[in-house]
């Protein structure tokens, strides 16, 4: 261990974990994140926070090994998971699950680049777009796609890339979670309209699926504006209509959420590089629709594959990554 890691800033769950730095004697480096049982001796129900405890951990390291054995390459790699003992304490056993480190996440790049080039920003957004197809491929659904989940590798280099990190909200069609039954299940700030006004929809793809793909639309957003769409949203709606006042149902403050949403894309799409606004404000409209039902490409409508199937917007990105590095790469005339 080389020292612990300050929790980040509106991480989600991870209630009874520590992160730290670790080393590997041949010098490698990684992330470890370390379960503390006796965070969970400190609540007021000690056996259920003890049993959640555990069940987050298994849940999450189970999912890596299935992440591996599917050779999903954009999501980050569990490296090694299992359990020591520290005599002296109350709880002696410490679960482990130790991650490939990053050198940060693409929040702090853009922190650190404020003018980080297009193809890049795109680059990692197409990373992102295979790790949720690589995922939903699988019966997955991450739900908590956010900048502080997309983490940078290599970034000194040509072959810079990113990775999808914390599956901790993550629900697998296969194996049930204690927080399946929230109605949102990762950071609320980047929830889709429908779980902020409180929509359980009892559809994997709707509930799950369409989630990652409003996610995903919103990081798109924030990759070139700094914004989020949830946050945008908010801003246009009338204080009777956003989800902290309304007591209607869903369905009826639609037409409301759908006026703000216009309104969103037409700022958005002025402050965008007029070169990709257009490409970037449809995949941005498609992805992050508030009506969940009509989410996703709008060619998957008419096609055999799921409405939620991500493989066009991965090809999209491609498409965008590749036409702006040529414009960039084109001599001047």
């Amino acid at each position: 261990v080389v020292e612990r890691v300050p929790d980040r800033l509106g991480a989600t769950g991870g209630n009874f974990s520590v992160g730290y730095r670790v080393e590997h004697p041949d010098g490698r480096l990684g992330f470890c994140k370390a379960l503390d049982y006796a965070a969970a001796l400190k609540e007021p129900d000690v056996p259920s926070a003890l049993r959640q405890a555990t069940e987050e951990y298994l849940f999450e390291r189970d999912l890596h090994h299935k992440c591996e054995q599917y050779r999903m390459s954009r999501i980050v790699v569990a490296l090694d998971d299992g359990e020591i003992r520290i005599p002296g304490f109350p709880i002696e056993q410490v679960s482990y699950i130790i991650f490939e480190l990053a050198e940060y996440d693409v929040r702090h790049q853009l922190d650190i680049e404020a003018d980080l080039e297009a193809t890049l920003r795109l680059r990692a957004l197409h990373n992102i777009a295979v790790a949720l197809r690589q995922l939903h491929q699988h019966g997955i659904a991450h739900q908590d796609v956010k900048p502080s989940n997309v983490l940078i590798f290599n970034s000194q280099q040509k072959e810079s890339f990113s990775k999808l990190g914390d599956l901790g909200r993550a629900t697998d069609m296969s194996r049930p979670a204690l927080h399946d039954m929230f109605t949102i299940a990762g950071d609320r700030n980047y929830a889709p309209p429908e779980q902020l006004y409180g929509v359980v929809h009892p559809e994997f793809g709707v509930r799950r699926l369409a989630c990652d793909l409003y996610q995903l639309g919103s990081l798109i957003l924030f990759m070139f504006t700094g914004a989020t769409m949830t946050s945008l949203l908010y801003s246009e709606l009338h204080p009777d209509h956003n989800w902290l006042m309304w007591d209607g149902t869903y369905d009826e403050v639609l037409p409301y959420v759908q006026d703000a949403f216009v309104n969103t894309l037409e700022r958005v799409h002025k402050v965008i590089t007029p070169a990709i606004a257009d490409d970037l404000v449809a995949l941005i409209e498609c992805l992050c629709e508030p009506d969940p039902m009509r989410r996703g490409h709008p060619a998957n409508r008419n096609s055999v594959v799921s409405p939620y199937a991500l493989q066009r917007v991965v090809t999209q990105l491609d498409r965008l990554a590749r036409r702006t590095a040529q414009s960039v790469m084109a001599p001047s005339r």
